[in-house]
């Protein structure tokens, strides 16, 4: 399925467009199935964009969207990551693409990070350059650490529902971010140098989330550490072109799409 470049014009239900244009861009263009990275990359500077097989994209000019063949029912376990009833409805991108070929397949990438970048250091070591944090990977290799800053509605306000990602299947284990508890303190995972994953994500309720990371690493005796960077997630929501607008757009406007393509 190719991506969809849409304009911002109208939103679905009472979503407001218009909130959502502050940060997502203007076209912009909206993925919702297939092999999809967010890539966090240094290269004398960080470096984000969502990637698929075939192209690159600016962060602020993607959508991420979750359709119908992303619900599930929660188990009793991700119920409570997610402060919902167990057996309720919820909507979840799998850390296996098999679970659900009709949905985006979501990894957390930095394989365009050169080898030697970043230098070695024991996260759970006292006093290690990145702080303290109890789920803390042991060993000296070349981290990077993503942290969760904030997961806002569009505009800052409070999202719509929570959010959690984990590692490992339907028991929710290895926990990776989550939002019930109203405290980013402990949300950060960590991965190698040039590292590939993917992982579990799994939303609340439908609408519209602004998820911020931020990426540090060690480089020389230097802990370096981005500005925050946004990705755009629409569970089952997504601002929407009317018909007549586009007509009178014309079809040339999709030339408008910010896009890289790769090769």
């Amino acid at each position: 399925m190719k991506p969809k470049t849409l304009f911002l014009m109208t939103a679905l239900g009472t979503l407001s467009a218009g909130a959502f244009a502050q940060t997502l861009n203007n076209p912009f263009t909206l993925l919702e199935v297939g092999h999809t990275d967010l890539q966090h990359n240094y290269d004398g500077g960080w470096e984000f964009e969502v990637e698929t097989s075939t192209d690159a994209f600016e962060p602020d000019d993607v959508l991420l969207y979750l359709n119908p063949s992303t619900r599930r029912n929660a188990t009793s376990t991700i119920a409570g990551l997610l402060g919902i009833a167990s057996g309720a409805q919820y909507w979840r991108l799998f850390k296996d693409q098999s679970a659900n070929p009709a949905g985006i397949w979501l990894g957390v990438a930095s394989e365009e990070t050169a080898p030697g970048t970043f230098s070695s250091y024991d996260p759970s070591a006292p006093g290690n350059p990145g702080g303290s944090f109890p789920q803390a990977p042991v060993g000296s290799q070349p981290w990077m650490r993503l942290d969760l800053l904030s997961v806002t509605s569009p505009g800052g306000g409070a999202a719509p529902g929570n959010l959690a990602v984990w590692n490992v299947g339907d028991n929710g284990t290895e926990r990776v971010w989550d939002t019930l508890d109203g405290s980013y303190a402990n949300d950060q995972y960590w991965m190698l140098e040039g590292g590939h994953n993917h992982l579990n994500w799994g939303f609340s309720a439908p609408g519209l989330y602004e998820v911020t990371l931020q990426a540090s690493g060690l480089i020389g005796t230097n802990y370096v550490t981005s500005g925050p960077v946004t990705w755009h997630f629409g569970v089952e929501a997504a601002p929407v072109p009317e018909p007549a607008t586009l007509a009178a757009l014309g079809f040339g406007a999709a030339a408008l799409l910010r896009r890289r393509r790769k090769g």
